[in-house]
């Protein structure tokens, strides 16, 4: 058992420092395009494409966790290794993010609001549905606000995506089950 700990610990960290430095480029590359300051609706594609980073290395620790078992995974082991993997995610990921809201792009936020309000404005939002709206993209801005939506995020997409990937890639001695 202590074996299987420590491989989908290996497995996880590996694969969670790989998605944090990978965030941190995805989110440099898409800066670099003006995406998250001159064309908003192109940034909000973009981090909708960028789910594929958890997907593809929340699916490569489990793969890996379970390649290294002999063709061995639990549903467990599967869930726990994509835990893991997310939570190492954030010691990267999450400094870069507070770097970049903060130097990098300080006006980040702004951007967005404006976007929005004209987003809501041409689509005939009444003034006291737009000025809700802004506060409360003002509040999801916040730092508290962005740590909290950075663990809540990343311990609910790390679970569900690994309990998915556990019950696909799910073998006992070797064989599908």
């Amino acid at each position: 058992m202590h074996d299987a700990r420590r491989v989908l610990a290996m497995a996880g960290v590996r694969w969670g420092a790989m998605l944090g430095v990978g965030v941190c480029a995805w989110t440099m590359v898409v800066h670099l395009l003006g995406w998250y300051s001159t064309d908003i609706a192109a940034g909000k594609k973009a981090d909708q494409t960028a789910l594929v980073l958890p997907v593809v290395a929340l699916f490569l620790a489990i793969r890996e966790t379970r390649r290294r078992q002999g063709g061995r995974l639990t549903i467990p082991q599967g869930i726990a290794t994509g835990l893991v993997a997310g939570l190492a995610s954030l010691p990267i990921a999450a400094p870069f993010l507070w770097a970049y809201h903060h130097w990098i792009n300080p006006h980040w936020n702004d951007y967005l609001i404006a976007y929005e309000r004209a987003r809501l404005a041409a689509n005939g939002a009444a003034p006291s549905a737009i000025a809700q709206h802004v506060e409360a993209l003002r509040r999801l801005g916040e730092d508290g606000a962005q740590v909290r939506g950075a663990l809540t995020g990343t311990l609910l997409l790390s679970l569900g995506l690994s309990t998915l990937f556990a019950v696909l890639l799910r073998r006992r001695g070797g064989a599908d089950a």
